[in-house]
Parts: structure tokens; C-alpha cells; sequence
């Protein structure tokens, strides 16, 4: 909708009553600092751990792996089969 997240949410925020989401879901808003998030969910593949990785252009990260404290939520993406079916999570 548009590329700055602020703009976005305030023009979404301006809208009737009755035409407002319950929630406003941002992709990749993690570091966009300016928006004020109720939770924030950070998203690891497990094959890629970010204690190994480095930031950007070397790395994949945007951010220094000890900015993740700001997460409310971190879900490991991609588990191997048999360690989510051996840690008692859903298949």
C-alpha cells in the first residue's frame, strides 16, 4: 500500500468505524522501528541459525542477531520432521 509502514497504518487508521481491520499484519516490519507494534514475531529458519549468520552485504541479516530480545514471538520455520515430531509439536 505504501513503502513507508507509518503512512500505511494512518491511512488504514482513517478509515469508518466499521471498515477497520482487527489487526494490521506487516511482513518484513521488524525493523522498521518507526511503527509501534503490539507483537512483534520474529521468524528463524531452522537451517539458517541466526547465531551464525551475519548482517548485511556479507550476511542475511538486516539487523544485529541481538536485536531478536525485541521479539514477543520467535517461531523456527523449516524443522526437520523428526525433531518437531520428537519435541511433542505439530506435524
Amino acid at each position: 500500500m505504501d513503502e513507508k509502514r507509518v503512512h500505511a497504518i494512518e491511512i488504514i487508521q482513517k478509515q469508518e468505524a466499521r471498515q477497520l481491520p482487527d489487526i494490521i499484519l506487516l511482513d518484513d516490519a521488524f525493523q522498521h522501528r518507526s511503527v509501534s507494534a503490539g507483537i512483534n514475531i520474529l521468524l528463524i529458519d531452522f537451517n539458517r541459525p541466526i547465531d551464525k549468520d551475519t548482517l548485511m552485504p556479507v550476511g542475511r541479516l538486516r539487523e544485529s542477531k541481538w536485536q531478536m530480545r525485541r521479539a514477543t514471538l520467535i517461531i523456527y520455520t523449516k524443522c526437520p520432521r523428526k525433531f518437531r515430531l520428537s519435541h511433542g509439536a505439530l506435524s
